[in-house]
């Protein structure tokens, strides 16, 4: 009934996560399974989860696109709450970081750059594919700046967020001790 209420308010999404937590936990105990009251309880469970998850996805996209860092600790604090912290933050840096390799992949075709230089005299060929490698390198610097902003924003936001509760930074969460930094296992 909390939680129900806290979700038609719609004023504090990180207090519904925390509830619907909670009263996850209830419901998972041993001893209420097959009580027909509980099934019924379950179902509106999985749909308050399904409603503050794409509520948070949707407030943690906003604050990414528009730089918000109330927004972007907003909806860390969902996630956090519901302990899908790790996995959200997961999740964007896949996408940024194939966003990545995307641009690098377009931008610096090498058979592009090799079939523009082709033909014609040497020095007039010569200047081509420089001119063609330098035109796709300054546009994949430019294509660059947007997933590396966001990726800055996040990083800046979960390093200064912490739980109001435990008082638990984000990055902790996130960054184990002796954990090293290896981007290519973000990817995979």
């Amino acid at each position: 009934q909390k939680l129900q209420q806290q979700l038609k308010l719609n004023t504090d999404l990180a207090k519904a996560a925390q509830i619907f937590h909670e009263a996850e936990g209830i419901l998972a105990e041993e001893r209420l399974k097959g009580i027909e009251v509980v099934a019924k309880q379950e179902i509106s469970l999985r749909e308050a989860e399904e409603h503050i998850n794409k509520q948070a996805d949707k407030m943690l996209r906003e604050g990414l696109e528009s730089l918000s860092q109330a927004e972007v600790g907003s909806a860390l604090q969902v996630f956090f709450n519901l302990e899908t912290l790790e996995h959200a933050v997961h999740e964007i840096m896949k996408k940024q970081t194939t966003r990545l390799s995307q641009v690098a992949a377009s931008s610096v075709d090498m058979a592009t750059i090799a079939s523009s230089g082709s033909g014609g005299r040497r020095d007039a060929s010569a200047a081509r594919w420089k001119e063609t490698f330098w035109a796709g390198l300054e546009k994949a610097m430019e294509q660059f700046k947007e997933p590396l902003i966001v990726i800055w924003h996040l990083q800046r936001v979960l390093a200064k967020k912490r739980d109001p509760i435990s008082h638990i930074c984000f990055l902790d969460v996130l960054v184990k001790p002796g954990y090293v930094f290896d981007i290519l296992s973000i990817c995979s």
